[in-house]
């Protein structure tokens, strides 16, 4: 990305150190874009929100443990950003996406963190945007947001833990519970309970081979 390069001139003497390698996440184009601002945008609403430069960096939070009815009535002045737009699992539904395929990847990501890496994973986030062309294992199509892929950011509030020691699993159900809505949970719903047991041994099967 050309945005980094000006940023990446070290000098080669420096001293070698672990270091965390991050980069841009890019944004949905105009044709996602204006998707979810016809489908979840009041119509008096929407062209303002498609003449917002800010509405240009469109990246959608996946929530699998939230539906949109349990979230309470709408708001009298919604305010719609698609920086971050939230997209519940019933919306996913909706728009025909990959919810049982999402979940194994987050399990999968939850178990290597927990027992590879040896963090609690609190504060985790997940995003869904365009993935890295170059890897298109990575990759999950759909009619509704074309190619994409799962992203994570926010690792700042993670917390180390002794993988075998008898805290660990505390320290992880603890973060796991606080975290946003972002994975699976059982509930009174079937889909909901099928979601979620996706998950659920998904994330114990990654784990089972970790450890």
């Amino acid at each position: 990305d050309e945005r980094w390069t000006s940023r990446l001139d070290f000098d080669w003497r420096l001293t070698e150190f672990d270091a965390v390698v991050s980069e841009r996440i890019q944004p949905f184009k105009q044709p996602v874009r204006d998707l979810l601002i016809d489908l979840y945008c009041p119509k008096q609403l929407r062209d303002l929100v498609r003449q917002n430069p800010l509405n240009e960096n469109c990246l959608i939070r996946p929530y699998l443990g939230r539906r949109k009815n349990q979230t309470g009535p709408p708001s009298q002045f919604p305010e719609i950003e698609l920086c971050d737009f939230p997209l519940h699992v019933d919306q996913m539904e909706h728009l025909g996406l990959h919810t049982h395929e999402y979940a194994r990847i987050m399990a999968d990501t939850l178990a290597y963190l927990h027992w590879e890496l040896g963090v609690d994973a609190s504060g985790l986030e997940f995003v869904l945007a365009p993935g890295r062309p170059q890897e298109e294992d990575n990759i999950i199509s759909s009619d509704s947001l074309g190619e994409h892929a799962v992203w994570i950011l926010d690792f700042d509030a993670f917390n180390g833990f002794r993988r075998l020691d008898n805290k660990a699993v505390p320290l992880a159900v603890a973060a796991f519970l606080s975290n946003e809505r972002y994975f699976p949970r059982p509930g009174p719903d079937p889909k909901d309970e099928a979601l979620w047991n996706t998950f659920k041994q998904r994330y114990l099967e990654t784990s089972d081979y970790i450890i």
